[in-house]
């Protein structure tokens, strides 16, 4: 992906590479797997609005502002 598709208004002229990563995950519900560790995946199934599912990440000290 490259930069100015996430930020349109930075300079990357001066920039060697200017591709950003991507994480790519794939997750099926119906299927136990490395991102879904359930057993009951039927009870899991009928009650969509009792469970959450997300990733999270810690942000750096640097990154955080005090406002």
């Amino acid at each position: 992906m490259l930069i100015t598709d996430v930020f349109p208004n930075r300079d990357v002229r001066g920039e060697l590479n200017q591709t950003l990563p991507t994480l790519d995950v794939y997750f099926n519900p119906y299927r136990r797997g490395p991102y879904n560790y359930t057993t009951e995946l039927e009870d899991f199934l009928s009650h969509p609005e009792e469970v959450w599912g997300g990733m999270m990440q810690r942000l750096p000290e640097a990154t955080r502002t005090s406002t």
